[in-house]
Parts: C-alpha cells; structure tokens; sequence
C-alpha cells in the first residue's frame, strides 16, 4: 500500500470535485437552479475487469455513473466541456488523479435538452386557471424543486415544436421502487386536464 495509489482514494478527490463544480452559464438564476450532478455508482478494482476477489491488492482502476441536470441556455456539449475542464485542473493540481471520460451511446442514455415556457402562454395560463379551479389555490410555476430535476416527455416534445406544461399527479412516490400516485391526486389531474382541454379547444 505504501508504494501505490488507491483509484478508490483518487475516485473521492475526483467526486468532490464534480460535486462542488459551477458549471458555465446560463445568466438566469432561475434557470441556472436547475443545474444538479449526481454521481450513482461506483466501481473498483483490479484493471478494467475489476477483479474485486483480489481484495488484498490496492485498486488500480475505478470509475463511476453520474446524470447531470442542466438548465435552458446550455447543452450537452457545454456541459461536458466543462467536467473536462474540471477534471483536467484537478489533474493539474494532483497528478496521480488520471481520468478518462465516456458518453455511453445511444440508447442507453438520454440526452435531452431542458424545457422551458413563457407563464404568459395560452396552454400556461389555461392549466393555471383550472388547477385553482381544481385545487382552491394558485400552483408554483416555474423551476419547483424537486420536480425542475425529473425528467419527462416535455423536451421530446418542445423539440417537435410543441408547447406545453409539465403538471400533474405525483411526486411523493417517485424514483424508487413500486411507483405509484396516490388515487386523489389522479382524480384532481384528470379534472384538471380536462378543463384545460376545454378552454384550449373552446
């Protein structure tokens, strides 16, 4: 141990790192808030195989999975050039740290560009006016935590040229095991929707 370099003791500088990086633009705050990177596996051990049976020998190859959540006014691209960046100082600063990064292909990844709508649009306005109808209060619009971090169909969506709004049933129950929406919420969202429906299509 005295004569090598744990890939487990360099992993944790490198997860530091990513984890208290900023990330280049946008401007807006509210936007800018829906930056979040969340390292979700981690994996060690002899060379590429990981052969982790060796457990007495120091691990010479590590690596993790991470998401990243960015906001409007930045993309993949931007976002990767920056962890390069990040990676390349933190190199500079310690030069056992040799990292190496891999964007896994398609499919097994989704790459999306966030969504974003004016409060001012039609769809906006008529969800809000029958979400108070529904619920006797006013919903949060724009970046909500935790929800601005989910993923959905929206992007797919805006990216055909399609408006709309993200709202509905949920939340409590979502990203674990057994999913699920409790039986009131789906009632009111579909109450919900359907007045929508009728004043966009009136």
């Amino acid at each position: 141990m005295e004569e090598s370099v744990s890939a487990i003791d360099t992993m944790h500088l490198v997860i530091e790192r990513l984890k208290q990086m900023q990330f280049t633009g946008p401007e807006d705050p509210e936007a800018a808030s829906v930056q979040q990177l969340n390292v979700g596996s981690m994996r060690a051990g002899l060379g590429r195989e990981y052969h982790d049976w060796r457990s007495g020998q120091v691990p010479d190859f590590a690596s993790i999975k991470l998401s990243i959540r960015y906001g409007p006014g930045q993309s993949e691209d931007t976002v990767l050039a920056d962890v390069r960046r990040e990676l390349e100082r933190l190199h500079q600063a310690d030069p056992r740290v040799v990292t190496e990064l891999v964007v896994p292909a398609v499919p097994t990844r989704q790459a999306v560009q966030a969504c974003q709508v004016r409060p001012s649009e039609r769809i906006v306005q008529a969800v809000v006016q029958a979400y108070v109808t529904v619920r006797g209060t006013a919903p949060l619009i724009g970046a909500v935590a935790p929800y601005r971090y989910y993923g959905s169909d929206a992007s797919h969506l805006q990216r055909a040229g399609i408006i709309g709004v993200v709202c509905g049933a949920g939340g409590k129950y979502n990203t674990m095991p057994d999913e699920r929406v409790e039986l009131p919420q789906i009632r009111a969202a579909t109450r919900m929707y359907a007045l929508a429906a009728r004043t966009i299509c009136s």
